[in-house]
Formats: C-alpha cells, structure tokens, sequence
C-alpha cells in the first residue's frame, strides 16, 4: 500500500490545502478544490493507498475547515476499501528541569552541559534558581532539612505556571540536593519523570522507587554522601549508577584531564539517556 503523508501544518488557508492535496495524490487537472470535488476525488481512486493526515496547529486560521476535511476522507474511506486514512495526533512538547545543588549553579559544568543536550534533543528548558541557603550545611542535619524545605518551597513558587498536562515528557535533571527537590517535587505532584540524578544525596532516594526512570552519578570521594550507601540504594530501585573513581562531589579528581574526560563520558552517558 502506497504511503502518502498530507502535511497541513504549512498550509493556512483551504485554497493552499487544496493545492498540497491534489499535488500529493495527483488528482486530474479538473479537480474542483472544494470538499465535495474532494470526496468526489478520493472515492474515484483505484490504488492502494494509506493517507496520513498531519494536522494544523490548534492555533491555525485552517483549524475550522480541517475538521470538514477530515469527516469528507473518513466519509471516503468507508465508501473506498482502497483507501486508508490515519490521523496523526499533535505531538506534545518536551520540558526539562534543571535543579542546582548549594553553590552548584546551572551554568557550572555538569548542568550547564546536560541543559545543552536537551535543549539539542528537543526539550524545553526551565531553570530552577532557588537560592540563600545557609553556610556550614555539609554534616549539619538541621542545616540540610531547613535548605530542603526552602528549595521546595521556592521551587512550588518558581514552577507555579507550569501546565504539566501539555507537555508529552519530563525530564528533570538535579544536583546534589537539586536531586531531593526534583524527586520530592515530581512524587508530591504525582509526575512521570526522567531523572539525571547528579552526586545524589541518600535522601534522594526515599522519593523513588523501582519503577523510577533514572540515572544516577557519584564520586567514590564524595564527602557529601556514601559510596556503599549510594551504591545499595541505586541497586535496590534498579537505577543505573555510573561511578567515577577519587571524584569529589562536583564528579572532579582535582586533574584537568582526567576531569575533562569524566565531563566527556559523563555527557555521552547523558545524551544516550535522553
């Protein structure tokens, strides 16, 4: 069967559509450009043939005649076994997240590279800039708990006009206690999210579970967080995790090369994910 694909996105008046569907299925040169001559048109063909029908922005000046249009090639295919017509839904767009860590911002390398690769992989890109943390939190569980909530409750204020349901998928990349903040908020708000689990913190992990999509990043020299203890809990939920030897918590050793090749492989990691 004979594949043809009607694009309506680049048409904005009935003529124009007109025009675009008589070149595309060759109609003969009488073809009335109307929907009356169209049914006319596609009853009369004699080959196979699978019509898909992209259809027009929902903002687009067409919008009221395509739905016309699309009853008159449903009409036909039910009066013509030769021909097949499918529909192709509006693809949403994709968002992706980006949550700092304290004193790791989003233009510092691990997150300023990821927020480039999705942007190349079609998401859009919003920034979480959440900010005035306390000194001294690193070891200081109260100092911890009090950044958390005030991360959250910024991010609840920094995202409130977010329309979740228009986006097709969500891709929330964090670091550091950007990783609790992206979970916490994903599960609070029931989600479905991809996550890029930057130098995660243990905490990180009671807002995931095994069916969470995720990848996670640690340095075996990570003062912030436990290598055994990251590793146990990545490979109860089944989450991939990708170690980088004598890392600090910024996935750096202190050699230049040696970290230039670990932001390399960590990003083609990243690409392969997203």
């Amino acid at each position: 069967m004979k594949r043809i694909e009607l694009d309506f996105t680049e048409v904005f008046t009935p003529e124009q559509a007109h025009v675009m569907i008589a070149e595309e299925l060759d109609f003969p040169f009488y073809y009335g450009r109307n929907l009356d001559a169209l049914y006319d048109c596609l009853t009369d063909l004699q080959e196979d043939v699978h019509l898909v029908l992209v259809p027009p922005s929902e903002t687009a000046a067409l919008g009221g005649w395509f739905q016309k249009a699309c009853r008159v090639f449903e009409d036909a295919e039910a009066e013509n076994s030769h021909l097949k017509i499918e529909l192709q839904e509006h693809e949403k767009p994709k968002l992706a997240v980006l949550f700092p860590g304290i004193g790791y911002t989003c233009d510092r390398s691990l997150l300023y590279f990821s927020g480039k690769l999705a942007q190349t992989a079609g998401y859009e890109i919003r920034v979480v800039p959440y900010k005035d943390f306390p000194s001294g939190v690193k070891g200081n569980r109260s100092k911890m708990e009090a950044s958390f909530y005030s991360a959250m409750e910024q991010t609840e204020t920094l995202l409130a006009d977010v329309d979740w349901a228009a986006y097709g998928e969500l891709l929330f990349i964090g670091k550091s206690i950007g990783t609790i903040v992206a979970s916490a908020y994903a599960k609070q708000h029931g989600l479905q999210v991809r996550s890029v689990l930057f130098t995660p913190l243990a905490d990180t992990f009671q807002f995931l579970d095994a069916e969470s999509d995720a990848a996670a990043f640690h340095g075996t020299a990570d003062p912030w967080a436990n290598t055994d203890e990251i590793s146990k809990m990545c490979e109860e939920l089944q989450i991939p995790l990708y170690l980088t030897d004598r890392a600090n918590h910024s996935l750096e050793t202190g050699d230049v090369e040696t970290d230039l090749n670990t932001l390399t492989e960590t990003m083609r990691i990243v690409k392969a994910f997203l």
